[in-house]
């Protein structure tokens, strides 16, 4: 269909441009295809799947422009493309009349500006025109901000479907606290000893902790700072391996290579050896043995280095956004945050926080990547 082109303004002031696809935008639009296949997951291809030429574009987008209850929709900023949404008919059938598929993507340096929210909403306010009663999309279940806009354009959950699958990872590197090890026990132990020597009752001091780390802060060390007392003993002999850490290692050690990147006291091996899971390992680097600790970049490239792995072929799977997510994230690692220990209280807002997946346990990571049975 034909669209009027209108503007609009971003969360930064910016006019952004919407009008009709054109014929003559079709080289833009799949060098764009490419372009945010590579920098998201979230989409349904990779890179090399996108095998539409110049000529096919040309005639999709014309059809969209023919087309009665159709729309092809860019937006552009100062002339340059940066994004597009769509929307067509579920089938050519009656009983299909009702019901339209939408879909948008973002070049990703304008998400989060609220250019997406707008295109959409202009979308949904042409079907409802063109006749349309339900609007259909899929989204990836760990792309928290993506759902948070639809339910907020008032869309609603209806069903879910197997996840998509990481392409070309050699290398799993998992980190060890409260990811393969619950440190909880430690952990309320150091609570403990704190509450004790400041005469708080535990209660309190958990509280305090607690707020602490939702406010991305390690709440025990600011409390033992905050008092003057000396930090207590940290019990890594009460550490236990998660219900879900063997099965996890175990099955996935068949199809991938796995190493471990923490920041842990001298003898992490040794430990992984007492939990019975270093079999499946195939390189440890912990910081105590290396000099390196996280979020330094220098113990991923060592990490990569040693296991002769590129970052695109290769995962990072951690609980700190910190410590695993961001520094991973900037090498070019694809990442995993497993939401476990206090740590899972960090709210991710920036792009630079967003894990390619966040899972609440290792259950959830083991069958993000084992072949489906």
């Amino acid at each position: 269909m034909v669209f009027g082109e209108i503007s609009i303004k971003d969360k930064l002031g910016r006019t952004i441009i919407l009008r009709n696809a054109r014929p003559e935008d079709a080289d833009d639009l799949v060098k764009y295809l490419k372009a945010t296949s590579a920098e998201t997951p979230y989409l349904i291809r990779e890179p090399e799947e996108i095998t539409i030429t110049k000529e096919n574009e040309e005639q999709f987008l014309q059809a969209k422009i023919d087309a009665e209850r159709e729309l092809m929709l860019i937006a552009l900023i100062d002339g340059k493309h940066i994004g597009n949404c769509f929307l067509m008919s579920i089938a050519p059938y009656k009983r299909y009349r009702h019901r339209c598929d939408v879909a948008i993507a973002l070049y990703k340096e304008y998400c989060g500006c609220g250019i997406g929210t707008a295109m959409l909403q202009t979308v949904l306010n042409v079907a409802r025109e063109a006749g349309y009663e339900q609007a259909e999309l899929e989204v990836m279940a760990e792309n928290e901000n993506a759902i948070a806009m639809y339910e907020k354009l008032g869309f609603k959950k209806y069903g879910r479907c197997w996840k998509m699958k990481f392409n070309n990872i050699e290398w799993l590197f998992f980190d060890v606290g409260s990811t393969l090890v619950s440190e909880e026990k430690p952990f309320f132990h150091r609570l403990h000893e704190i509450a004790e020597a400041v005469n708080e009752p535990f209660e309190i001091i958990q509280d305090k902790v607690l707020q602490l780390y939702k406010e991305k802060k390690k709440g025990e060390r600011v409390l033992i700072k905050e008092y003057g007392i000396e930090r207590p003993r940290w019990r890594s002999e009460d550490e236990e391996l998660f219900p879900e850490s063997y099965e996890c290692l175990e099955r996935l050690s068949k199809k991938y290579k796995i190493g471990v990147i923490a920041n842990q006291y001298p003898g992490t091996a040794s430990r992984l050896e007492k939990h019975g899971v270093l079999r499946f390992i195939d390189l440890v680097i912990a910081s105590a043995e290396e000099g390196l600790e996280k979020p330094d970049r220098r113990i991923f490239e060592l990490a990569l280095s040693r296991a002769h792995c590129k970052p695109e072929n290769a995962v990072m799977i951690g609980d700190r956004v910190d410590n695993d997510i961001i520094p991973a994230k900037k090498l070019g690692m694809k990442t995993v945050r497993v939401k476990q220990g206090m740590w899972k209280y960090w709210e991710a807002l920036s792009e630079s926080e967003q894990a390619d997946y966040e899972v609440d346990d290792l259950s959830a990571v083991l069958e993000l990547f084992e072949e489906e049975m």
